[in-house]
């Protein structure tokens, strides 16, 4: 009923298994999650890229959006080891996401969710949470620095009544 308090409900992304497999579905050594979704510091294969962090969370959110955006996985590939590779290497999906037209800040934001180094991509989870709300708010995004026509649209979006004013007054200046 509408008076009963949110039930949360837990998802994921790939990990999960039947109870058909048993009991032995972690392993001892070697990368644990799903290749094609995997930051590249997860697969293993570079220890330059350090430890697995929260840097890792971001990456796993910014995988999560692509497929959302695209229908598929930002490191597909024909078997789990290619995929694992892809991910190590940090191989860029970015085509898909203009292949998917997807918005340019949107854009931005998946593929610094994306980035390879794990010091590259946002600094926490606040700062992702952030920019997704200026995008929605159709404001200019952080990771995507916008140009001044790119401001201005931004803003006669967020505030019509306020652009259409200046938009008559402009037009009767020039012509007067």
């Amino acid at each position: 009923t509408a008076a009963d308090p949110p039930l949360p409900k837990l998802v994921d992304f790939g990990l999960a298994r039947g109870d058909d497999i048993g009991a032995a579905v972690t392993q001892s050594a070697g990368a644990i999650g799903t290749p094609s979704f995997m930051a590249p510091e997860q697969t293993g294969l570079d220890p330059a890229l350090g430890p697995v962090g929260p840097a890792t969370d971001i990456h796993g959110l910014g995988a999560t959006l692509f497929c959302m955006l695209t229908g598929h996985a930002p490191y597909r590939a024909d078997t789990a080891r290619a995929a694992l590779a892809r991910a190590a290497e940090a191989a860029s999906p970015a085509p898909a996401l203009r292949a998917a037209r997807v918005p340019a800040d949107l854009r931005a934001i998946v593929e610094n969710c994306l980035r390879g180094r794990p010091l590259a991509r946002y600094g926490s989870a606040s700062d992702l949470a952030d920019d997704l709300a200026r995008y929605l708010d159709g404001a200019p995004v952080g990771v995507r620095p916008a140009g001044p026509g790119e401001r201005l649209l931004a803003w006669a979006r967020r505030r019509p009544v306020p652009a259409a004013l200046v938009a008559v007054a402009l037009l009767f200046a020039a012509g007067g």
